[in-house]
């Protein structure tokens, strides 16, 4: 019998021929943000399946300050603004964001130390944004 490969966060079944693929994509991503993912979290959105969940890793200590994982769960298309918190990326007035397209905007802060991300998500997607120092 013949097993099938299984996405970790959905039944969808992965093929054979697109895991060393999937690895090799993730695997690059951990080892380029490797000391701010391995920083300290703050939870933006709490994980309830019926929306995006979303963690933000901050460290002002280095040159990527924050780095935001965003995912959708749900079976339908999002659309929504998601307010990221970036009081302890120690940022005060602007944040450069870079998102998982490679697209970068530097972006006021919000009198609370925040910025408002416009995010349209496919189903069981995930995003990421690394804001930085301006």
């Amino acid at each position: 019998m013949r097993r099938q490969l299984l996405s970790p966060h959905s039944s969808r079944q992965v093929p054979p021929s697109h895991l060393p693929a999937t690895v090799k994509k993730w695997v690059d991503f951990y080892k380029a943000h490797r000391q701010i993912l391995i920083s300290d979290i703050v939870h933006v959105r709490r994980p309830d399946m019926q929306g995006i969940d979303a963690v933000l890793h901050v460290n002002p200590q280095l040159s990527e300050v924050g780095l935001a994982m965003v995912f959708n769960p749900t079976q339908e298309r999002v659309e929504e603004v998601l307010r990221m918190p970036l009081y302890y990326t120690g940022l005060t007035d602007a944040a450069k964001v870079t998102n998982s397209e490679g697209n970068t905007t530097t972006m006021n802060l919000g009198r609370g130390y925040d910025v408002d991300l416009q995010l349209t998500m496919e189903p069981m997607s995930i995003e990421w944004f690394v804001f930085e120092r301006t």
